[in-house]
């Protein structure tokens, strides 16, 4: 009988890592899960929605978030057929990109604009300080777009939320807070509300220079 041939420690070790490797490229092209890179989660997310090769123009990482679960990148990008905010997020499977909000430009508009909701509870900022209250709730509110009109020097933005006061929240922003590509100028804003709040966009309106209005946007596009 043929004696069968042992493998040392070091022959063993490189077949698991070649199966290992083998099983998540078959996780990766297959179940589209197990990728190891954030970038990896994003060039699914340009097949998924179909708009071509998207160039990122702002990131920035989240931690301490309900909605991103863990920590993980919130990403602003936007080609001349759309703008994109994606929420790339770190789970037990990979990297994924989970309901990105996506904006059409392909209408010729001067202006975009769209808003993403996230409530974080305070688990997620951590047990308050001896002496602090407890807040239970806390909103965070991103809006985002991109303005095609070089005439547009500043954007004024109408919230409807639902609270108890049913006051109505605005958010201002200028030229000078922009992201200027050669496609547009983009925007990110982050604005805290305290409290558990379901907040909706009313109505963006444009100004040029001289406080002039150009043009007038309701709902999100």
């Amino acid at each position: 009988m043929r004696r069968k041939k042992l493998l040392t420690r070091k022959q063993r070790a490189i077949r698991w890592g070649v199966g290992a490797v083998c099983l998540f490229l078959w996780m990766n092209l297959a179940l589209h899960v197990g990728y190891l890179l954030p970038v990896q989660a994003f060039w699914e997310m340009e097949e998924q929605i179909g708009a071509g090769d998207l160039e990122v123009v702002d990131r920035r990482w989240e931690t301490g978030s309900d909605f991103f679960l863990s920590a993980g990148w919130l990403s602003l990008a936007g080609n001349e057929h759309a703008v994109v905010l994606a929420p790339e997020q770190w789970t037990y499977t990979g990297w994924q990109i989970n309901g990105p909000e996506v904006l059409a430009c392909d209408d010729g508009a001067p202006l975009h604009v769209g808003i993403l909701s996230v409530q974080r509870t305070q688990f997620a900022n951590g047990t308050p300080e001896p002496g602090e209250d407890w807040v239970p709730f806390q909103t965070t509110v991103y809006l985002f777009g991109r303005v095609d009109d070089p005439d547009i020097r500043s954007l004024r933005m109408e919230l409807d939320a639902s609270r108890e006061d049913g006051e109505h929240l605005e958010v201002t922003t200028d030229r000078a807070e922009w992201i200027v590509r050669d496609d547009g100028a983009y925007f990110l804003l982050q604005q805290e509300f305290g409290g558990f709040l379901i907040t909706d966009l009313q109505q963006t309106t444009a100004y040029d220079a001289g406080g002039h209005i150009i043009t007038t946007v309701t709902g999100g596009t």
